[in-house]
């Protein structure tokens, strides 16, 4: 919601550093180059405007003194990729291979049927995200089970970037600093804080990202 945006980019405002997510050039925020990755950005795109939803590359001063480029290059992704031997495609064979298995379980039926019913809905917007946020509600792991044993470009090589650089601001003195990453990034990003920096989680806050009533 663009309330949720514009309660993030105050509290960004207030950092020293805040490390940012975008598989771009450093300095660039605009689409990516790439038509795996287009394709991710046309999606997101599609759900903005079904859901009534900002977006992020919208709301966000990517602008400000504080804001530093903390993941991929283009072609250090597509590198990635390819020497993992990854693609768009087989992951979402793989999503699709896991949702077979769950309307085998019948759980996906009731699912369905809560969709179809949200679209015929008075207030469709605010039916599609009440039945979509239930659904990623329960996918929290999915990114990860995606990924597999050895993890992904997707979550586990960018996660590796952000705290390269996150290192480097440490080493240049920096100590209030923010790393802006998806959800799906964040269990990785807790275990190598705590691990490799010898970090630990002192509080939870959390901020309304959508008005479900």
């Amino acid at each position: 919601d663009p309330a949720y945006f514009a309660e993030l980019d105050r509290r960004l405002a207030g950092y020293e550093i805040v490390l940012y997510e975008l598989v771009g050039e450093p300095g660039q925020v605009s689409a990516p180059r790439g038509a795996s990755i287009s394709m991710v950005g046309l999606m997101q795109g599609g759900m903005k405007n079904a859901l009534g939803l900002a977006f992020q590359l919208d709301e966000i001063d990517y602008a400000r003194d504080n804001m530093v480029h903390a993941d991929l290059t283009p072609d250090a992704f597509s590198a990635s990729m390819r020497e993992r031997k990854e693609s768009f495609l087989g992951m979402m064979l793989r999503a699709w291979a896991m949702a077979m298995a769950e309307q085998g379980s019948g759980k996906s039926a009731g699912e369905e049927a809560e969709f179809i019913k949200a679209l015929f809905a008075d207030d469709r917007q605010l039916a599609l995200k009440r039945v979509l946020a239930e659904q990623l509600s329960s996918q929290t792991e999915l990114l990860e089970t995606l990924a597999g044993e050895d993890g992904s470009t997707l979550i586990t090589v960018r996660n590796q970037r952000a705290l390269e650089v996150l290192r480097e601001q440490l080493d240049a003195g920096a100590r209030d600093i923010a790393i802006f990453y998806g959800a799906g990034h964040m269990p990785d990003f807790e275990k190598r804080l705590v691990d490799e920096f010898g970090m630990r989680r002192v509080s939870n806050e959390w901020i309304e990202a959508w008005d479900l009533r």
